[in-house]
């Protein structure tokens, strides 16, 4: 397998055709979203205000001011339960996500983007924190309690993609792909289908060059930032999971990798 983008995405397309042919069509998934979410934060951090950069120096200046206020007691303090204020992070979200669609979220930072992910992908759980508010999240109009009970875990329809890569650092680029689709997929009656997926799910990506190179961390040399984003992608698209959410997909990646990316793999 190689060549350009388009050559790789073929080669992608053809091993999920040969997929479905040896072991069924996968089912298409449509969600639709009717939920609320709220934090239970301190009022220090509930703010959607875009800070400038005077504003970061004006409340540098200011911190010792307040912090000797708190300390006499003239300012409440913001770590106090008493500061805990409720925040609405998504508030009476709707929407409708059909199969086969690409969603591309854009928002202010701190504006839920995230959270709706999270919801979208089972990852929002209620709590001391958190709180999950209205009808949910249905995927093809059963909830995540009735899919369980058919025998349907939402954690493998359904992948979340974190902003973060993390890795173990001491495996090669090769390995990670391979440890995640051997625990993530039902195991395989062709050996070759197997590992045909692995290469061209890596080969799509533009890893082949570093399919041997350790991963690494901040304090082991492996792959380059935007290689270790690409190595994140390719350990959601060797699994079965029909619903992909990925989170500041373009983290990392340079302007010509993001330019060259074939998103239309993610259809």
């Amino acid at each position: 397998m190689g060549g350009d983008s388009g050559d790789k995405l073929g080669d992608y397309v053809a091993v999920l055709e040969r997929e479905a042919k040896q072991n069924g069509e996968l089912p298409k998934v449509e969600i639709k979203c009717d939920l609320s979410y709220t934090l239970k934060l301190p009022a220090s951090k509930v703010d959607r205000d875009i800070v400038t950069v005077p504003e970061v120096f004006a409340s540098a200046a200011l911190a010792p001011v307040k912090a000797a206020a708190r300390a006499l007691g003239a300012a409440p303090n913001a770590d106090s339960g008493e500061a805990i204020q409720h925040f609405k992070v998504l508030q009476n979200v709707t929407g409708t996500f059909r199969p086969g669609e690409i969603t591309l979220l854009l928002a202010p930072p701190g504006h839920g983007k995230t959270s709706l992910l999270k919801a979208i992908s089972h990852q929002l759980r209620p709590g001391a924190v958190g709180v999950v508010d209205g009808p949910g999240v249905t995927y093809n109009g059963l909830t995540a309690d009735e899919l369980t009970a058919r025998g349907v875990d939402v954690a493998r329809l359904t992948c979340y993609v974190e902003q973060v890569d993390t890795h173990l650092p001491f495996i090669n680029v090769g390995e990670t792909a391979k440890f995640i689709h051997d625990n993530a997929t039902p195991a395989p009656t062709d050996q070759r289908l197997h590992a045909d997926k692995l290469t061209a799910v890596t080969n799509l990506l533009a890893l082949e060059g570093c399919i041997d190179t350790i991963v690494g961390n901040d304090l082991v040399r492996g792959v380059s930032g935007g290689e270790k984003k690409r190595v994140t992608i390719s350990e959601a698209l060797v699994t079965n999971a029909r619903v992909l959410c990925m989170d500041e997909i373009s983290t990392g990646l340079d302007a010509v990798s993001l330019f060259s990316f074939p998103y239309r793999q993610l259809e």
